[in-house]
């Protein structure tokens, strides 16, 4: 996938996790637009497999106000190699290691105004160890069969985008 490109401008507000900066955006008959975007590092989500299904992770999202099913993901590092940071992420939310993992895709999550870059990973051969969550994590490992996810993508139970793009992209291999 291409890196993204971002046109650059002056920071509006810096946060641990990203850069907010404002960009002039020229506009077809001339004359600018002024644009704010996220200049993100990027991130990793992980697809962890069971013999049976999927260890997800119900993760309490305060900007929300809600506990959504979602895949465990979390932001890279500056210059940390995806997959190291997909392993991380996974023993830090789910409590296991995976004997491997596979890239399944990368893509933009929200390319209207963010230029962060996740990369999906499949995760096999889990083995237990222990959580290690950050302070402002509440979340917990749930395991779920095939046809229960299923039953919830049917009903509209898991609204997590990157979970649903994952969950997706799987199926269609």
């Amino acid at each position: 996938m291409k890196r993204p490109t971002p046109p650059g401008g002056p920071v509006i507000h810096t946060e641990a996790r990203f850069t907010l900066r404002r960009h002039a955006l020229p506009v077809r008959g001339g004359g600018h637009q002024a644009r704010a975007y996220l200049d993100h590092p990027g991130a990793v989500t992980i697809l962890p497999l069971t013999d049976d299904g999927v260890l997800f992770i119900e993760n309490r999202r305060w900007v929300v106000g809600q506990t959504l099913l979602e895949l465990p993901a979390g932001g890279l590092e500056p210059g940390e190699d995806p997959a190291a940071a997909a392993a991380r992420e996974l023993e830090e939310e789910t409590g296991h290691r995976a004997a491997t993992l596979e890239l399944l895709q990368a893509f933009y999550l929200v390319p209207a105004y963010s230029t962060e870059v996740m990369h999906a990973f499949v995760a096999r051969g889990l083995t237990p160890t222990a959580q290690r969550l950050e302070v402002d994590e509440e979340l917990a490992p749930v395991a779920l069969r095939w046809a229960e996810i299923d039953a919830r993508l049917r009903a509209g139970g898991i609204v997590d985008m990157k979970t649903l793009a994952v969950l997706g992209r799987w199926r269609a291999r």
